[in-house]
């Protein structure tokens, strides 16, 4: 089973504020959501948050000690941080839609991904380059490969909602869920 936890952050910017000043708004969501992770684990593991310890490997991914027995991920955009748990591997992401060289971006994707993009209508392309993309970011984040994986050596699912990233691999098949926020926000989990 997989846990969801979305936030605005526009309503923490009180508590931004006043107990981060020296912090870049990143670098303060960064620490603040590893409070949130350790409150929301602890209460799941019934522990202490202050004994929950979040560590970081060679790629950058967060984790706890194995013993803990819960798997993490947390993604920010614009005014929203998404926090994914699991007790397997997760991978999250979240992306504003906005208008960007879509078109150029995808060269970096499958080939049957690019030629989805190229082949649908271009008023809703752009949507779909950010579920292709937040897919493709939340597999990465999955693998805790960072981005030295390549983004053409696998593939999303053309169809929206729940499907299987296509790795080439039968050992390595993780689903894939998809969907918005508001219309604004694209959101993949890989998991």
């Amino acid at each position: 089973m997989i846990e969801l936890y979305i936030f605005n952050t526009s309503t923490f910017e009180s508590h931004i504020t006043s107990t981060c000043l020296s912090l870049s708004k990143r670098s303060t969501l960064s620490v603040l959501s590893h409070d949130i992770t350790r409150f929301l684990i602890s209460r799941k593991v019934n522990m202490n948050p202050r004994e929950i310890k979040i560590e970081e490997d060679k790629y950058g991914k967060k984790f706890v000690d194995e013993k803990v027995g819960v798997h993490f991920n947390i993604s920010y955009s614009g005014d929203w941080m998404l926090i994914g748990m699991s007790r397997s591997p997760i991978g999250v992401d979240i992306e504003r839609i906005r208008t960007i060289d879509y078109r150029n971006i995808s060269r970096h994707f499958s080939l049957c991904e690019q030629h989805y993009i190229h082949s649908i209508n271009q008023s809703v392309a752009e949507r779909e380059f950010f579920r292709i993309w937040t897919g493709k970011e939340s597999f990465v984040k999955y693998m805790g490969a960072g981005l030295k994986m390549p983004l053409y050596s696998f593939s999303i699912p053309t169809e929206p909602g729940l499907g299987y990233v296509d790795t080439g691999c039968e050992d390595i098949k993780p689903r894939l869920l998809s969907f918005e926020l508001g219309g604004e926000y694209a959101i993949s989990v890989c998991f």
